[in-house]
């Protein structure tokens, strides 16, 4: 059959061809690569679009089979989030956040959040908002004011990941400290893949302390007798007052975890630079601090991802330090079920940084052989490939082996090649759920460091790294 599609800027489709069983993945991607719909058909389709985007209705196409296409969910103009998230120095933190755009005007958004802490006893907001201009490559100019926790410089946990290892099984993985000022933006689309962002910040840092020793396991001799110490409060389920080591806590004797790491506190005034690019054939982002970024999508074959940057401190600021960083990330497709994948990240600061910018490698999403944060400095760089290969009638198993090499140093030292940290492993990946937004997925990792006296490194996830 054949198919004309005649969407305006900014939509895609799919269609599948089937033969005999077989299915042949022809992928029309504009813009930004969003799938809208998906097409099937033994026949021939027409679908038609303008620019004026009118509001979807349910289709009926007559190819011998009942087919349905859903119809697009009704824009209410806000969409509204709860927040429930826990960690040694808020303790539990719960909230909400919404972001609004109005019916008539979707280029514009403002969002909200206000979150508490139990442990800390601290509130945490945000408030801001953003315009666009154009339509083809659109200019985007925003703003935000803000009080909240930001984690130290590592990004191999995902927000899952931190909860199940801080509140389940009692890991203190990443540190966090206060973030307190004003962001404003501008970003500019240049291709359907390109962008351009320049933004302003103007913020205080400050130091946190560890608030609770709490989680469900990696406990010792419960003593539920001291849930009424004072009284019974249940709030007492979500932190300790008590965190020297060996002494009664709500669930009996505490296992105290690492004390939160200390920061250089200051005030900041910095202008970062940034060029990202993505023109993967599947593409996935995840929000933070209401700033979308981009992130491993399981269906992934093609394509490129990254981005560089530099940021410069200035304007009366008292934290010092110029920052660059670049991230390119590479996805080719061998055959139907198998792919290569590489990421290449380098960091480096001249004049050195302050605690809070440092660098960490080892363990997740870094170099898997080693403990989590085994190597920390100014500078840093690191290499990944993956080899993978898809089986199963669904492709929901993908095994493959790796390789990580990188290190971390400080600027007043040299990096040799022979300092270079490598590990080799191995990675079987479960798909629980193939949803393209929101796959559940379960991955074993084994790595092994190619250096003399390391064991092997097994790790669990609910997330990939690339």
């Amino acid at each position: 059959g054949g198919i004309r599609l005649g969407f305006p800027e900014g939509f895609a489709a799919i269609l599948e061809i089937f033969d005999d069983g077989d299915i042949d993945p022809k992928h029309f991607v504009v813009n930004d690569g969003e799938h809208l719909i998906r097409l099937e058909s033994t026949g021939q389709i027409e679908v038609l679009g303008n620019d004026s985007k009118p509001e979807p209705e349910v289709t009926d196409v007559d190819t011998g089979e009942q087919e349905f296409v859903r119809q697009k969910p009704i824009n209410l103009g806000f969409n509204p989030h709860p927040i429930a998230e826990y960690n040694r120095v808020h303790g539990l933190h719960v909230g909400g956040k919404v972001e609004a755009k109005p019916l008539k005007d979707e280029t514009y958004r403002s969002f909200a959040s206000i979150g508490y802490g139990f442990a800390s006893r601290r509130f945490n907001y945000q408030l801001g908002g953003e315009k666009g201009w154009f339509d083809r490559y659109i200019l985007m100019v925003g703003a935000t004011f803000y009080n909240v926790i930001d984690e130290l410089n590592y990004g191999g946990l995902s927000a899952g990941e931190n909860l199940v290892s801080s509140a389940i099984f009692g890991s203190a993985l990443l540190d966090y400290f206060q973030r307190q000022g004003f962001q404003a933006w501008l970003k500019q689309k240049l291709t359907p893949s390109n962008m351009l962002k320049v933004v302003f910040t103007s913020e205080n840092h400050q130091n946190l302390f560890k608030w609770t020793d709490w989680s469900v396991f990696n406990r010792y001799n419960y003593n539920w007798n001291s849930l009424f110490d004072d009284g019974f409060n249940w709030l007492n389920l979500f932190y300790d007052r008590n965190t020297e080591d060996h002494q009664p806590g709500v669930w009996g004797v505490v296992h105290p975890k690492p004390s939160n790491r200390r920061i250089d506190a200051g005030q900041l005034q910095s202008i970062t630079l940034s060029y990202h690019f993505d023109n993967r054939d599947y593409k996935s982002s995840h929000v933070r601090f209401f700033q979308s970024a981009a992130v491993p999508h399981y269906l992934t074959s093609e394509g490129w991802l990254g981005h560089c940057s530099i940021e410069q401190t200035g304007f009366g600021s008292e934290l010092r330090f110029s920052l660059f960083h670049l991230e390119v990330v590479h996805y080719r497709l061998l055959s139907d079920r198998r792919n290569l994948k590489f990421r290449l990240q380098t960091g480096f600061s001249p004049q050195g940084l302050p605690r809070q910018k440092l660098f960490y490698l080892g363990g997740l999403n870094t170099i898997r052989g080693y403990e989590f944060k085994t190597f920390e400095g100014e500078n840093k760089v690191l290499f990944n490939i993956e080899f993978n290969q898809k089986y199963g009638a669904d492709q929901s198993i993908v095994a493959g082996v790796f390789f990580d090499a990188g290190q971390a140093w400080y600027s007043d030292q040299y990096l040799r090649i022979s300092e270079l940290a490598t590990s080799i492993g191995l990675g079987v990946s479960l798909f629980l759920s193939v949803d393209q937004e929101q796959p559940s997925i379960i991955r074993l990792e084994l790595a092994k460091p190619l250096q003399r006296g390391y064991g092997l490194q097994p790790t669990i996830r609910i997330s990939q790294m690339l």
